[in-house]
């Protein structure tokens, strides 16, 4: 499990995540979005990261985006590997919340992990990223 509390450097990005250094267009993802009144999915094949929050983290010390995503089978070199996340931002009274499952189409067991924002923005100072579970 990878739980995380991030603030954006500036204007922020979707956060994605890479497995072992592929950046090949070998990642799967749903995402289902709520944000105020309004709903929605998204969906990406042939991706070359598994999306973890498809909106813009916030900028904001006080209204952190946090991301709890979990790792199926990780170690597991006879299947893919499958991400699901929960993960949040608040505005001051606005914000969004969404649920995400991405799909690494590799058999092979997870080495490392890198956390990114899409667009290539900074995290600021007070952004933490904790890693559980591993044997």
């Amino acid at each position: 499990q990878v739980r995380m509390s991030m603030i954006g450097a500036s204007g922020g990005s979707l956060i994605v995540a890479t497995f072992n250094g592929d950046t090949g267009a070998n990642y799967v993802w749903h995402e289902l979005n709520g944000a105020g009144a309004s709903a929605a999915a998204y969906s990406g094949t042939s991706q070359n990261y598994s999306r973890w929050f498809g909106r813009n983290v916030g900028t904001s010390a006080t209204y952190p985006t946090v991301i709890v995503a979990d790792i199926l089978d990780y170690a597991n070199t006879t299947k893919n590997k499958v991400v699901r996340d929960l993960a949040g931002m608040d505005a001051n009274g606005s914000g969004e919340v969404s649920l995400t499952s991405s799909l690494w189409l590799n058999t092979a067991a997870i080495t490392s992990v890198t956390v990114k924002t899409h667009d290539g923005t900074n995290f600021a100072s007070g952004t933490s990223i904790s890693l559980f579970g591993v044997k």
